[in-house]
């Protein structure tokens, strides 16, 4: 069992050995003789018991509280995945896309646990230009239609039909528009 406890602004990690833990329970007990045995020790007065670790360090400062004395510890949660170095572009991806310069804000103000960046360059990302691609608007307004008959006339084929059909010839087909009809 390992707990978290905290000295002004630095956090341990005690490991305890052969313990019973009860989550559920209103307040666990911390044997001082266990502590003594093991090679620490404590100093107790003015309403708080300070614990000390093999080699002298302050690792936990317990205060009175309702007649008990009080730890604030928690549970020491291992993370549930390792951290792995990646390049910028690997970032840059598994952090949706975001622009290399708000990772590199991220990495310098070091806001996130576990950014390392190996050293890379930073190329294009095929899935951000072609995301960045853009087509003109459909105009608002169409084009006048021509006039005159034949001056402007549209055109599609279509074929060759897999079907033959009945007459057994006609394998194409093509069509015309014309704009002012």
């Amino acid at each position: 069992m390992e707990l978290q406890t905290y000295v002004t602004d630095k956090t341990f990690v005690i490991a305890l050995g052969d313990v019973y833990y009860v989550p559920s329970a209103v307040h666990n007990i911390l044997s001082l003789t266990r502590l003594d045995r093991d090679g620490g020790s404590f100093t107790s007065g003015h309403g708080q018991t300070k614990l000390y670790s093999k080699d002298g360090t302050l690792f936990a400062i317990s205060t009175i509280q309702d007649g008990i004395y009080m730890m604030k510890v928690r549970k020491h949660e291992l993370p549930a995945y390792t951290y792995q170095a990646c390049t910028w572009n690997e970032w840059h991806q598994q952090f949706r896309h975001i622009c290399i310069c708000g990772l590199q804000c991220l990495h310098d103000e070091q806001l996130v646990d576990g950014l390392d960046v190996l050293p890379s360059n930073t190329g294009n990302c095929c899935a951000c230009i072609e995301a960045k691609q853009s087509k003109l608007p459909f105009p608002c307004q169409l084009a006048p239609r021509t006039t005159q008959p034949g001056e402007l006339i549209y055109t599609d084929v279509w074929g060759p039909a897999r079907t033959v059909a009945l007459t057994g010839h006609v394998q194409w087909y093509i069509t015309f528009i014309n704009d002012a009809s």
